[in-house]
């Protein structure tokens, strides 16, 4: 995991040297808005991870959501902190968040579970359990197909894993998510929302 936190500081210090992480999409907004308002919660409780971090932390600002952004570097905590200094930002490993049981309506993780090896997801999603509380929803973004690969970055070698959808649903299940919703980004990629049963 620390050679991908290198990668992730050289990219972010990319970033600052331009002044700008790359924004999200309206098509993004949308996605974030569809997700807070399905928490249920007038003033959702949500915590945001994984790339351009800082980005979907200050659109669900917007819309009213009480935020956490986390970031596993130190470099890209500091272009959130420059960017958007009313969010609350912390660096974090998602195997060990510095949450108390049950603090959020929902987890935006985008792609973190795409670059974690499958031999450490069930750790993951346990402790993403731990601070969601019951009811409350997780949106993972997948990468489509089997196995895991070292892609060749611009920073450096990053480690993607694979899921296929129902792989990852029963994945989930045995942990006491259930399956909500699923929406294709293009054959590669996929959005999938779970929601804590218990």
């Amino acid at each position: 995991m620390d050679a991908q936190r290198d990668i992730y500081d050289r990219r972010a210090r990319e970033w600052l040297k331009r002044e700008y992480a790359p924004a999200i999409t309206p098509e993004d907004q949308r996605r974030m808005k569809a997700f807070y308002l399905r928490t249920g919660r007038a003033t959702p409780h949500l915590m945001v991870m994984g790339s351009r971090a800082g980005h979907y932390a200050f659109a669900a600002s917007e819309y009213g959501c009480r935020v956490s952004c986390v970031d596993f570097s130190l470099a890209a905590l500091k272009v959130h902190r420059e960017q958007w200094p009313q969010i609350y930002s912390v660096c974090a490993d998602v195997r060990a968040l510095p949450f108390q049981l049950s603090t959020f309506d929902g987890l935006w993780t985008d792609s973190v579970l795409s670059h974690i090896p499958h031999s450490e997801f069930e750790q993951v999603a346990l402790e993403l359990r731990r601070i969601l509380r019951p009811g409350g929803l997780l949106s993972v973004r997948i990468s489509v197909g089997e196995g895991m690969a070292m892609e060749n970055r611009d920073h450096g070698h990053l480690l993607r894993s694979f899921w296929r959808q129902e792989d990852i649903k029963g994945a989930l299940d045995l942990l006491d998510y259930g399956f909500s919703e699923a929406e294709p980004l293009d054959n590669k990629r996929a959005v999938l929302t779970f929601r804590r049963e218990y």
